[in-house]
């Protein structure tokens, strides 16, 4: 009772599929991925140097607040834009600035935060940033 093909000479020819070789192919392949995965991860190796910061010599940077009316405020203190400027100029004739955030209230005119921002980049100091709060979704 043949259940396959007859070849030439009579014989019963296997029609299935041989399914070992496959799951062997198979395996090695995942052995192989398990291996290089970690590998290519952390492929780079770099030696970081080692740093001290004195706590006394890191300056926190200068907060420089536009109220809704349009007051700046220095470092929580109310300053007009003549002496904002000198302030400005000052701080950015030492060595060591500590850079400038901006915080702006969101109902000022925007005249008000471009004048700032005017007055910090004719002053010389380049590290400027806007604080704004961050959007919750």
């Amino acid at each position: 009772m043949s259940h396959g093909i007859i070849d030439e000479n009579g014989g019963d020819l296997n029609s299935e599929i041989n399914m070992i070789p496959l799951i062997d192919v198979m395996l090695v392949l995942l052995i192989v991925f398990i291996v290089t995965i970690p590998v290519i991860k952390h492929s780079i190796s770099v030696s970081l140097p080692k740093a001290t910061m004195d706590a006394d010599k890191t300056e926190e940077p200068v907060k420089i607040v536009v109220a809704s009316d349009g007051t700046y405020f220095w470092n929580n203190e109310v300053v007009d834009l003549q002496e904002l400027e000198a302030r400005l100029e000052d701080i950015s004739s030492k060595s060591d600035i500590p850079g400038v955030q901006v915080l702006g209230d969101r109902s000022v005119s925007y005249e008000k935060v471009v004048q700032l921002l005017a007055l910090v980049s004719r002053s010389g100091i380049q590290s400027v940033g806007l604080v704004t709060e961050p959007e919750v979704k």
